[in-house]
């Protein structure tokens, strides 16, 4: 609310009158995990955090909830970001990040109670403006946190509604302190120190006078004392009213007193949420912006310094909405503009997620969407595809559509979720987009060549057509389009399987060039897992295992893991491992690339017969025959007429030929393949989701859910759900907790 308090000296007008009783309940409730302070607008919720912050010897670190963090993904990014300097590392866990069930609650959550558990020293973290937190995850998120704190720390929740109902255990535990409405009422006494601390003399009788007309409210004192400053009338103070009239006042009282330029500044700079004199030069298109934050800090309590040299400030939210109100009022025709230049500013900052969010407020379709398509490659190049659906996420499928880039931008998040349907859907839209005549148009349109990126990397045509669109593609792109290096890596694979390996070899160099000087690591993890997997089939066993040890730290590093389209790169990983008598190591990757290649159904059709040849030939490598010839029958299920002749069929036909020569028993026990369905069950069991609920998910009866779970239990020999689970981790058949 006022600036924040300054460590020893006394009051002066540059600051808020201290609240001992309040500061000694904060203290005072050592055994409480968590603390909730429940008042509404400008009762000193903040400044009290503020103050106990002062006095208190463990690190405060605060998170101010904004409308756009009303998401699970969102909140916990920033949890995850203020926690991570009070303890180890936390990349492994920030990877996992996602909203969308089962991985939500199967592993974002366990995950980020590591983070909290594993800080090594006492916190106290800080979250503002809880009531804006409406999505039921984010209470997930929430309680997640408060339910693992390390001995001596605690979470304080200021909040403008009452306690959060998933608290009431922690209040039936008496692990909880709450602070209301009336306790952080301003007694007669506080209002007296407040109004000597603000250098007003004011008789007793208006003392109590000002106590009961504000009714306590700390703003409401705070704008008395400016009327009462301003004008040296004390029947000012019948001017200040309840909250309901604040913004009216704030207008009125502050604004209207203000010269032009400031207010003009002010209104304008509104939309901004953290301010800097940079950010505030770019979007108000002016260079004296450190001085008016400044001055204003000095002048009016309601810009608050978030640092001590200057360099940050928010508006109290009171003032916030004021200035909204006024800049709609007088400037309306000035917003979209703003948030234009908020998203360009944003951009030459880096931050992706604030770009695209105002690029989206200021209303412009096609900003957003070439925003959204220029910073996707951040997203779906390394195992953070969650960003995309965030960034989706606020715009209506028929305002995405609308859009080219847009289409193109939900057709590959729907290719990432494994939603084939989707997929289809959101690539006929691209198409209308495109034109019929689109292919004939690819080498001199950016967007058709583009979507034809997008067919090769679902293998729409067959191997000839794939191959067709590798060569004129191309033509169409930007030199160094990150989209370039998909289809020049599966460009490298298909010709390889047609044995045309002089185009294999060229496509390959380009790609991996083209990758590393882009950023793309799951392209360059792809071009170098198939190399090893060409060395591996040639007898070149040392250089299979040095590319897949190249292979196997770009896939840590970057998480790819996560990425559907890593598929080919953890089925070789898991090869590899096989061969080299990696025993633990290959069960894991084997059940990653059996889940990722179940994920790509409807996608690359050649994948999905020589993905399970691949599987089989590492099964077998490991001595478990059954497992490789229950892999062996579904490849056979996906051969097509244009696989004839190609290595796929050879591949197919050499581990066969080897499987059925083998007569040896199985060295270990070996788990039975979980079916599509099978498997689709199984990443919901982790999560916190009844059968039935699962069956809603999954457009399933809770009895079919039911049987899959039966057969699940049997295949993994097991006998319960979280048993389940345990072995699913194990066999790498469902995404791990990470470990900080």
């Amino acid at each position: 609310m006022l600036p924040r308090p300054r460590r020893g000296g006394g009051a002066s007008r540059g600051t808020l009158t201290a609240r001992p009783r309040l500061i000694e309940r904060l203290e005072g409730a050592a055994e409480a995990d968590v603390l909730v302070v429940s008042a509404p607008a400008g009762a000193g919720k903040s400044v009290l955090a503020q103050q106990w912050a002062a006095i208190d010897p463990r690190p405060h670190v605060t998170i101010r909830i904004a409308a756009w963090y009303d998401d699970p993904a969102a909140l916990a990014h920033l949890i995850i970001d203020v926690l991570e300097p009070l303890g180890p590392p936390v990349d492994d866990v920030r990877a996992t990040v996602t909203a969308t069930e089962p991985r939500f609650s199967g592993t974002l959550l366990p995950g980020l109670s590591e983070v909290v558990s594993s800080r090594w020293t006492p916190f106290v973290l800080v979250i503002d403006d809880v009531h804006l937190l409406t999505d039921r995850s984010c209470a997930d998120v929430l309680e997640a946190v408060c339910s693992s704190l390390p001995d001596d720390s605690q979470v304080l929740l200021l909040t403008r509604a009452a306690t959060p109902a998933w608290l009431s255990r922690t209040r039936t535990e008496r692990r909880l302190l709450e602070l209301e409405p009336d306790d952080l009422v301003f007694t007669t006494d506080e209002v007296a120190r407040f109004a000597t601390d603000r250098e007003l003399d004011l008789p007793d009788h208006v003392v109590t006078e000002l106590g009961a007309r504000t009714e306590g409210w700390a703003v409401g004192l705070y704008l008395a004392s400016l009327a009462l400053e301003s004008s040296g009338d004390q029947t000012a103070l019948q001017r200040v009213g309840s909250s309901r009239m604040v913004v009216d006042y704030l207008r009125s009282e502050v604004l209207d007193h203000l010269d032009a330029d400031t207010r003009d500044f002010l209104r304008r700079s509104s939309i901004i949420e953290e301010l800097t004199p940079d950010l505030c030069d770019a979007v108000l298109e002016r260079t004296d912006s450190a001085a008016v934050l400044r001055s204003l800090a000095r002048r009016l309590q309601l810009v608050v310094p978030l640092d001590d040299d200057g360099t940050a400030y928010r508006y109290h939210h009171l003032l916030g909405e004021a200035l909204g109100i006024d800049l709609t009022e007088h400037s309306p025709s000035a917003i979209a503009g703003l948030h234009t230049r908020a998203a360009h500013a944003y951009l030459q900052r880096g931050a992706i997620d604030a770009c695209i969010r105002h690029a989206q407020l200021s209303g412009d379709l096609e900003l957003t969407g070439s925003l959204i398509w220029t910073a996707m490659p951040l997203a779906v190049g390394t195992g953070h595809p969650d960003a995309l659906e965030r960034w989706l996420e606020p715009l209506t499928e028929t305002a995405r559509g609308l859009d080219p880039w847009l289409t193109l931008a939900s057709a590959w998040l729907a290719l990432q979720q494994g939603r084939a349907d989707a997929l289809n859907g959101w690539l006929l839209k691209g198409e209308a987009h495109a034109g019929r005549d689109w292919k004939s148009r690819i080498p001199d349109d950016e967007f058709a060549a583009t979507l034809g990126v997008m067919h090769v990397v679902i293998g729409r045509g067959g191997l000839t057509e794939t191959l067709r669109l590798v060569e004129v593609v191309p033509r169409g792109l930007p030199r160094w389009s990150p989209w370039l290096t998909p289809l020049l890596a599966i460009g490298m694979m298909v010709a390889a399987l047609r044995r045309q390996y002089d185009d294999s070899a060229r496509y390959g160099t380009l790609a991996i060039d083209t990758a590393r000087a882009v950023g793309v690591p799951t392209v360059e993890a792809d071009v170098l897992a198939w190399r090893a997997l060409e060395a591996w089939c040639s007898g070149r066993v040392d250089t299979a295992q040095q590319l897949g040890a190249d292979v196997q730290a770009l896939v840590g590093a970057h998480h790819l893991e996560r990425l559907t389209t890593a598929g080919l790169t953890i089925t070789v990983l898991g090869l590899l491992d096989a061969v080299g008598d990696r025993r633990a190591e290959a069960v894991t990757h084997l059940g990653t690339a059996r889940r990722l290649g179940l994920l790509m159904r409807g996608m690359t059709p050649w994948f999905r017969a020589l993905g399970p040849v691949l599987l089989a030939r590492a099964h077998h490598e490991l001595g478990e025959d059954a497992a490789a010839r229950q892999l062996l029958e579904e490849a056979r299920t996906h051969l097509t007429a244009d696989l004839e002749g190609t290595r796929v069929i050879s591949l197919l036909e050499e581990t066969s030929a080897l499987v059925e020569r083998s007569r040896r028993p199985s060295s270990t026990p070996t788990p039975a393949i979980l079916t599509a369905a099978e498997m689709r069950v199984l990443h919901f069991m982790p999560s916190h989701l009844t059968y039935p609920q699962v069956g809603e998910h999954l457009f399933l009866s809770a009895n079919t859910v039911k049987t899959h779970a039966l057969s699940i239990y049997r295949k993994l020999d097991v006998t319960s759900r979280n048993a389940a689970v345990i072995r699913a981790r194990e066999l790498g058949l469902i995404e791990s907790i990470p470990v900080v």
